[in-house]
């Protein structure tokens, strides 16, 4: 859902103009809003799913969290940045 609503965010907000200037906006929306909003969801949820406590919850995400996060660096911009251009609003 974060992420489905994320996108919808970006069709509305930036037109279907696939400029260079529109797609990086909207792969930087992604990486620095979306992104981060997801991994925390998900942590928050298999911490719950698990049982783990409030502070195991916010260990793993900062350590996991932030390994994954750095590699999807790496990789999605890239893919975000060709879903944009070629796939139409």
């Amino acid at each position: 859902l974060i992420c489905h609503y994320g996108y919808i965010f970006l069709d509305k907000r930036f037109t279907t103009v696939t400029t260079f200037r529109v797609i990086l906006k909207k792969v930087l929306f992604i990486q620095l809003f979306v992104s981060p909003i997801y991994m925390l969801a998900f942590f928050a949820t298999i911490g719950l799913l698990n049982r783990w406590s409030a502070e195991e919850i916010v260990r793993n995400t900062w350590e996991k969290g932030s390994r994954i996060y750095t590699a999807e660096c790496m990789v999605w911009p890239l893919v975000s940045t060709l879903n944009f251009y070629l796939v139409p609003a």
